[in-house]
């Protein structure tokens, strides 16, 4: 298991725990709403007394759970968000503490092509992704990418070796990249928590945080692909928090992957 696989496993355990709590006070309202609803109706042998003691207690009832759940979605997604910055900044700093220059990392071979001057943007592009998990080589490719952007007549090409110069230069690379990419996929999932906060209304947010299906990668895979009926990813059903933990899944391997490379 990769070193960083654990922040991963705290960024899922903390967003599982926001959409149970959140999805349990809309159960609650929903709940209310449906017993508000039925009060009302007339039952076998009601007298208007009975009917008035049990439309008002819906009401009572409901009052206290719209109450309830406006406070838990003001709460939640904002614990939601705090605890997210709070694992990231102990993320980066992690992350940091790894990606010190260490000689015993350079590749000899690929440092005489940097320097030769010969590269083109692809085979800057073809290192970066190579020693993604290399923090030393990346800052060696960042150094050469940055040269070659000021020698080069090629704006475009110039632009993009600026660029992949700016990616590779913390050596973070591919680290960062996919906990970014985690961030976004649980603020996607959430439909308002994360960095980016929109109002969506809440049997959105519920229905897509529903577990359905087989737990586990390949149950998550086979969701992906269709393989339980209705929630096929093509038709744009496939439940939100599913695609969350099946990237999960697929960026803990490539944790794992890039700390292989770094050894």
């Amino acid at each position: 298991m990769s070193r960083y696989n654990t922040y991963a496993q705290r960024l899922d355990t903390t967003f599982r725990s926001a959409r149970d709590e959140y999805a349990a006070a809309y159960d609650n309202l929903v709940q209310a709403r449906r017993a508000d609803t039925d009060a009302k109706a007339w039952r076998p042998n009601d007298t208007a007394e009975d009917k008035q003691l049990r439309t008002a207690t819906a009401a009572l009832d409901l009052s206290k759970a719209e109450a309830e759940f406006k406070i838990a979605d003001g709460r939640i997604w904002s614990e939601f968000d705090m605890k997210c910055k709070e694992l990231r900044k102990e993320f980066e700093k992690d992350v940091q503490k790894n990606s010190l220059a260490n000689p015993d990392a350079i590749d000899a071979n690929a440092l005489e092509l940097l320097k030769s001057g010969a590269l083109t943007v692809e085979d800057y592009s073809a290192f970066s992704e190579k020693y993604s998990g290399n923090s030393t080589m990346l800052k060696l490719v960042a150094k050469y990418a940055l040269e070659a952007s000021e020698k080069t007549d090629d704006v475009e090409g110039a632009a993009a070796l600026r660029i992949l110069s700016d990616n590779c230069k913390t050596g973070m690379g591919t680290v960062l990249r996919a906990w970014n990419e985690l961030e976004g996929l649980a603020s996607y999932c959430s439909g308002c928590g994360g960095s980016s906060r929109t109002a969506i209304d809440p049997t959105h947010i519920y229905q897509h945080g529903k577990m359905v299906g087989r737990t586990g990668r390949t149950g998550y895979r086979e969701l992906l692909r269709g393989r339980h009926g209705k929630y096929d990813h093509r038709s744009g059903a496939v439940p939100r928090w599913c695609v969350f933990r099946y990237r999960l899944y697929e960026l803990w391997g490539n944790l794992a992957g890039t700390e292989k490379q770094a050894q």
